[in-house]
């Protein structure tokens, strides 16, 4: 899913900034995923954006998601859990995150409801968002 998302969120940044595909591909390449929905959250809170109101929504939904530590930590589950075990930048720390099952499911059609609303918001169709992609090469 983040994956997924990753290409829009570059596309949004290009839009909502105005600049070309190569500068957004520039831009974006080692940014970090947070980074980059805080500057569209701050683009979206200062500009006038058609859908903008429900762009900062699932912005703000995503910004909640905890995806560093599902998508870098250690997975550690059984039937009944999922935990996972991450560790944390500057003055190193490990943490975990654990959820029920049941949680753990419906953390995640959360985020996948927020990324459909976002893509939708955006207005980009899926061609616009597949030259967008292969314009990185």
């Amino acid at each position: 899913m983040w994956m997924m998302f990753d290409v829009t969120l570059d596309f949004a940044i290009k839009k909502l900034l105005g600049i070309s595909d190569r500068q957004a591909h520039i831009m974006c390449t080692g940014m970090e995923f947070g980074k980059k929905l805080r500057l569209v959250s701050e683009l979206l809170k200062k500009g006038d954006v058609t859908n903008g109101r429900e762009l900062l929504s699932a912005v703000k939904i995503l910004q909640s998601s905890k995806r560093d530590a599902l998508t870098h930590g250690y997975i550690a589950s059984n039937s009944s859990r999922v935990t996972f075990v991450y560790r944390n930048r500057g003055s190193y720390t490990v943490e975990k995150l654990e959820f029920a099952i049941e949680e753990f499911e419906e953390h995640v059609a959360n985020m996948v409801k927020a990324t459909i609303q976002f893509q939708k918001a955006l207005a980009a169709g899926e061609g616009e968002l597949t030259e967008f992609a292969n314009s990185a090469g």
